[in-house]
Order: C-alpha cells, then structure tokens, then sequence
C-alpha cells in the first residue's frame, strides 16, 4: 500500500470528517480555479503540444534507460518505474 505524503493532509482529513461546510468547500473549489485560471492565462507555455518533440524526447529517454539496462548500469525494477512513470 502506497500513502503519499501530503501538505495539507489536516484539511483533507477535516473534511473527510465532515468539518467544512459544503458551501465553504465550494467557495474554496471556486477561488483555486480563479487562481489557475489566472495562472494559466499569464503562463507562456505554447497552446499545442508539440508531439515531435516530446515524442523525440520519450524516445531518448527510452533509449538511454535500456542502453544503460543492457551495459549492466541499471537494475529491471528501476528502469520499469522510470519508464512507467513518464
């Protein structure tokens, strides 16, 4: 079983427990998309995905894994956890 430690682990579990006012989660839920509303408008992050390039770069990680897998420089357990989680 995996438990992620998280910041704001007191709050989740206050409301688990009932202890926040619907009403408040929501006025809550409604200032954090204002803010990524915000963020996202001010980022300069391009509008598309540019899928040559992060596909040249999956290959490349791929590649540098296994060569490192097949030279003996890395475990199978470990390179199946990065490669999974990319």
């Amino acid at each position: 079983e995996i438990r992620p430690r998280r910041p704001n682990r007191d709050e989740l579990l206050a409301i688990k427990r009932g202890e926040s006012s619907y009403e408040a989660l929501l006025e809550k839920a409604e200032r954090l998309m204002a803010e990524v509303e915000t963020a996202f408008e001010a980022s300069d992050l391009p509008k598309t995905v540019n899928t040559a390039s992060a596909l040249a770069a999956l290959v490349s990680v791929r590649e540098s894994i296994y060569g490192q897998m097949a030279r003996g420089r890395l475990k199978m357990g470990t390179a199946r956890f990065i490669v999974d989680g990319l």
